[in-house]
């Protein structure tokens, strides 16, 4: 889609997730919320959305 995209985007996740467990994001209730509290008890999904306006 408008060139952003055209080749293979390479990614370097963590081996171990752990240490992404202490990062505090903003859930869409505008509340700050560790990650590690997210997938505590069950799998967890993190999207970022871009704002283009």
């Amino acid at each position: 889609m408008f060139g952003i995209a055209a080749g293979r985007q390479q990614v370097n996740p963590p081996a171990d997730a752990r240490v992404l467990e202490d990062i505090v994001v903003r859930d869409w209730h505008g509340r700050d919320v560790r990650l590690g509290g997210i997938w505590a008890e069950n799998p967890a999904l993190l999207v970022f959305l871009r704002h283009y306006g």
